[in-house]
């Protein structure tokens, strides 16, 4: 009971961790930024797609669980079911972060250049991070048939603590 209310407090922090992420890049993104059309549709995605992380997550630790009816007893089997979640909540976080991405490629209403740059690289090097962790999980998952929830965001959180060098344009 105490394991799997850990895991429960872990993946919710987790999630929190990468939606706090997300908001804070995006929000830096946008405030170097003129406010557009295209803005908006992005922020509106990104933020509705962030939402959908901590359920998933949650769906997928049910699922990896496989709760009997009395939700007494688990049985800690890895399933297709929780890898298929899992899979589906780390790439949501992947397009998240290259829609952010594409949008800092666009450079044409920039107020704030070096800010705008320097969240530009955070998301590369987030996307190049997920890129890479999203197949290597599910590989891994597969082969050994096991799908814990919480191994590629385990993977990705460091990423988020990894500085970038900032740009000196003008």
């Amino acid at each position: 009971l105490y394991f799997n209310l850990g895991m429960d407090v872990v993946g919710y922090f987790l999630s929190a961790v990468v939606i706090y992420d997300i908001w804070s890049i995006q929000k830096s993104l946008f405030q170097s930024a003129r406010s557009s059309a295209s803005q908006n549709l992005t922020c509106v995605s990104t933020l509705w797609l962030s939402t959908l992380i901590p359920p998933i997550l949650y769906v997928a630790e049910h699922f990896y669980r496989n709760f009997d009816n009395n939700l007494a007893t688990s049985s800690f089997s890895g399933n297709t079911e929780s890898l298929v979640f899992r899979t589906i909540a780390i790439l949501i976080v992947l397009i998240i972060h290259a829609i952010l991405y594409a949008y800092s490629l666009k450079k044409s209403l920039v107020i704030d250049l070096n800010a705008f740059n320097y969240s530009s690289k955070l998301l590369q090097l987030r996307v190049i991070a997920l890129a890479i962790i999203t197949p290597l999980s599910l590989a891994i998952g597969l082969h050994a048939q096991q799908g814990h929830v919480l191994a590629p965001f385990l993977l990705f959180v460091p990423f988020l603590f990894v500085p970038v060098k900032p740009s000196r344009e003008v």
